[in-house]
């Protein structure tokens, strides 16, 4: 049987959740970095003294990742989720969440993905990464599932099971890919990155081509650098009409690294290459 407490947490998160979905919320700086929910006005804050007022109008979700409170409270936007139990270490903006399990550490409500273009950004600390992953082996940043196959999925792989390697993503059940390495089989993880470094993952999607990529739908950038420099559409490719079920971030498939979660950003529109560079350097300074 569910005991008292757990009846009252699951009734505060579903209060939490409604109020998500009908004000944006945040800020004054917690003592870890992270920033506390108030109101709309202070959400706004939050964006002009972060450096952040040029994306005003396209972010629908900002989670700082930095602690319980923070997790379940985001700046602006729903709550996430937590799906485990949450540990969290020092990170490049603060604090985030420390996972070293191959399990999803949140939940992301499926209503703050934009069907028809939309933008993730996360800053990850590494921790913990082999030099090499073997065949099959994936670390995935991001997937939104349905039982049968991923609609969303973005991640470093040594094959992600149509023969790719390295940095790869697949958007409508692989009707839309990106990858690094046309082959697959032992991939070095020199690509991702190195134990200790700080790295900006962004992923954006648009069903007439994300700005300044031409006719490219689906664009993946490690920092500031296109990550999934291979663009490919199945023949007779049909842009999907919603995403089926809530995100989760961090799944692994065959092994585990340790990482750091942190600062997770989703907008609306499928931002354009200054935007996401000014994001970049607002995290780097």
């Amino acid at each position: 049987m569910y005991s008292l407490n757990r009846i009252i947490r699951t009734i505060s998160l579903i209060g939490a959740f409604v109020l998500a979905v009908t004000t944006a919320r945040a800020i004054s700086p917690s003592s870890d970095g992270g920033y506390s929910n108030e109101t709309t006005t202070e959400a706004n804050d939050a964006l002009t003294t972060s450096g952040l007022s040029f994306v005003r109008e396209q972010i629908v979700l900002w989670n700082t990742l930095g602690s319980d409170q923070e997790v379940e409270q985001s700046v602006i936007g729903p709550p996430l989720v937590p799906l485990q139990s949450l540990f969290y270490d020092d990170a490049l903006l603060g604090r985030g969440i420390l996972s070293t399990n191959a399990e999803p550490v949140v939940q992301i409500p499926q209503e703050v993905l934009n069907v028809e273009q939309g933008t993730v950004t996360l800053w990850v600390r590494l921790v913990d990464v082999p030099s090499s992953l073997f065949n099959g082996q994936a670390l995935d940043f991001m997937n939104v599932a349905t039982s049968e196959h991923s609609t969303f999925q973005l991640e470093f792989t040594a094959n992600d099971g149509l023969g790719h390697s390295g940095w790869a993503a697949k958007l409508w059940d692989a009707q839309y890919i990106v990858y690094s390495i046309n082959t697959f089989g032992t991939t070095s993880t020199r690509t991702l990155g190195s134990n200790g470094e700080d790295i900006f993952i962004s992923c954006r999607w648009n069903r007439d081509g994300v700005p300044g990529h031409g006719s490219e739908k689906f664009v993946v950038a490690r920092d500031v650098r296109k990550a999934g420099t291979n663009y490919e559409e199945s023949d007779g490719a049909e842009w999907g009409t919603t995403f089926l079920t809530d995100a989760t971030l961090n799944l692994h498939f065959g092994t585990e690294i340790d990482l750091i979660y942190d600062d997770l950003k989703i907008f609306n529109s499928s931002l354009t290459d200054e935007e996401v560079r000014r994001l970049y350097k607002a995290g780097r300074h």
